[in-house]
């Protein structure tokens, strides 16, 4: 049991590892709000500050010097006329403008001061420094400064440390928050303290202690599947990874590939490993989340190395650009904020950083669709048989899905949901209608009214008697705005017309539950005779409920020596989605048991407020 304010102190690696980012709703503003809330009462040390506000310092030097090399680079490719259509000036400015830097630098530890007065931090002082003990623990190679090579340096740690145990003795609990083993294991010689490697673990201890902490937690379960699939569609959808194609052994020699530009090709496997709760506010938490992904990404390096060089010139006559195709299994954290009454997810944004250490595979495109003079005429001889080429199974399966059996099917579902959204038109007329109608002076009468018919068929607030309240009356106009949120929510739906393979679509329900349809991507090596399957799933926010698969028989003719035909197979697709239909069929029953009880609600205010318009 934690009481609270609970004593916080962070060590400088806290502060980089945030990337000293104080902006509205980062890890370290939402420091400031548990502050404010009186959960936490922060305590930094002197040395921190000094350490935190060198190391903004550098961050903008290392910021000029990246962009140095950027923009170097880049009047190199382009014109001028290029770079302001980028509006890239200012970039170009914050390079040559000496003033720029340091005001930026002043900026950035003026941001840094002002965290420090809205989290009311309080300074551990040098006073409370026991320089005896920290030199004893030197000279006897206690922690921090058992690493005998490097025991200089730990001295900051030692005397962080020091104002700890000083302050806070063995009484008081302090929440110490590093990642440095070696200032953790200084720290250790007290039993009331608490420590953790992240403000992330820190805050989901803290929110252990609220009520909501089991249902929050418990929501994430039930959302995980959609979140997994959000997260993909981010990945998709924003320059959100960031590829070093470079990498440095012990020895500080470079090897690899300095690429130039990066796409995503595909992102596949999400899954949540863990997460912790960062927040929880009246309607909606905000969560960490450490996930990892099987990302492809298509990769691009300028190839110097065997590019012709005109000495008389002294340039390159020309230079390959070279397409290398990776494939990482990457391991990155994200923070997401839920809406626990719409089941809504944000997603913060996040970068994922692929490099040797996530690499599983790595090819050159050139590599991989070079066809041979052999492969071309083998898939002619295909083609005149009646055959596919073996290279155009993908177009072929494209164009068998749009007119196959399974779309139709699922598509005549789809317009059957989306009948079902559009009955909200009018529902959401209706409430427009019945909040303004309770805003005159009828508002008694029609509320009596719509209580006394509705309370067995909706949760309209009861009415007891005749006067109604100021604090019911304002019940009951909330009722009628949630009703119109979620009107105008559902007639914004529609589902499409068509399926697609490489897809996810959202099937939204009325009671905000959502199903989620996928059909794999194409991802085929075709071989005569073999059969090459491409999964459908249907899921519920948390698990798949429904799977099927869409098979293809690669199709061959074998002949004898004396050229007769003997075994052979025709080329094929078979689609098995009885369970797809199964799901979908269900779900659209729900809705219309719950389409229908809106009507029922839809009818009885029609026929109240028509006696008052």
């Amino acid at each position: 049991m934690i009481n609270f304010p609970l004593a916080v102190t962070l060590d400088t690696n806290i502060f980089h590892a945030a990337k000293y980012d104080f902006s509205e709703r980062s890890v370290l503003s939402l420091l400031v709000e548990y502050v404010e809330k009186g959960r936490i009462k922060l305590f930094l040390s002197d040395i921190v500050i000094q350490e935190a506000k060198r190391h903004i310092i550098q961050q903008v030097d290392d910021a000029y010097s990246c962009a140095q090399r950027f923009t170097k680079d880049l009047n190199k490719m382009i014109s001028q006329e290029v770079t302001t259509h980028f509006e890239l000036d200012r970039l170009y400015n914050f390079v040559k403008n000496k003033k720029e830097q340091e005001r930026l630098k002043e900026k950035r530890v003026s941001d840094f001061d002002r965290f420090l007065r809205r989290s009311n931090a309080q300074l551990l002082k040098t006073e409370l420094i026991d320089l005896e003990k920290v030199i004893d623990d030197y000279f006897q190679m206690k922690p921090p400064f058992e690493n005998n090579s490097k025991k200089r340096k730990e001295f900051p740690d030692a005397f962080i440390a020091s104002q700890i145990n000083n302050m806070f003795g063995d009484d008081e609990t302090i929440a110490i928050i590093s990642n440095d083993n070696g200032f953790v294991s200084a720290c250790q010689t007290a039993p009331n303290h608490l420590f953790f490697d992240s403000l992330r673990k820190l805050y989901d201890c803290i929110n252990q202690e609220e009520v909501s902490y089991k249902d929050t937690f418990e929501m994430i379960k039930e959302l995980k599947m959609y979140i997994s699939f959000l997260i993909s569609e981010y990945i998709k959808d924003n320059n959100s990874i960031d590829v070093q194609g470079l990498s440095y052994d012990k020895d500080g020699i470079e090897s690899g590939f300095d690429y130039n530009a990066f796409y995503v090709d595909s992102v596949f496997g999400i899954s949540i490993k863990e997460w912790t709760v960062d927040e929880i506010s009246e309607r909606t938490f905000i969560a960490t989340l450490l996930c990892n992904a099987k990302i492809v990404a298509d990769c691009f390096y300028e190839d110097y190395d065997n590019a012709p060089w005109d000495s008389e010139k002294k340039e390159f006559v020309f230079v390959n650009t070279i397409n290398n195709k990776e494939t990482h299994s990457a391991d990155f954290s994200c923070r997401i904020e839920i809406d626990r009454k719409t089941k809504e997810v944000k997603i913060y944004p996040f970068t994922i950083s692929l490099s040797d250490a996530s690499m599983e595979n790595r090819r050159r495109v050139d590599e991989l669709e070079s066809t041979s003079y052999d492969q071309e005429f083998y898939d002619m001889e295909r083609e005149e048989m009646g055959f596919i080429a073996l290279n155009k199974y993908e177009s072929f399966l494209e164009d068998n899905l749009s007119n196959s059996r399974m779309e139709h099917d699922i598509v005549q579902l789809f317009k059957k949901i989306n009948t079902v959204y559009r009955n909200f038109d009018d529902f959401m007329a209706e409430y427009d209608a019945l909040i303004r109608v309770l805003e005159t002076d009828n508002t008694n009468a029609v509320a009596i009214q719509l209580s006394e018919k509705l309370k067995d068929i909706s949760d309209f607030p009861a009415i007891t008697n005749d006067s109604i309240p100021e604090e019911d009356k304002e019940c009951i106009l909330q009722w009628c705005k949630d009703k119109l949120e979620k009107a105008e929510r559902v007639c914004e739906l529609g589902l499409p017309d068509t399926i697609n393979f490489g897809e996810t679509i959202v099937i939204q329900g009325l009671d905000l539950d959502k199903l989620l349809l996928t059909i794999d991507e194409i991802r085929l090596n075709p071989k005569e005779g073999e059969e090459e399957t491409i999964a459908v799933s249907i899921s519920n926010m948390k698990e798949k409920i429904g799977e099927g698969q869409i098979s293809l028989i690669v199709g061959y003719q074998h002949f004898d020596d004396e050229g007769q035909a003997t075994d052979g197979l025709e080329d094929s697709i078979d689609y098995d989605y009885s369970e797809i239909i199964d799901t979908l069929c269900g779900f659209l029953d729900k809705q219309y048991t719950i389409l229908n009880q809106e009507k029922d609600i839809f009818s009885v205010i029609e026929s109240v407020i028509n006696c008052y318009e």
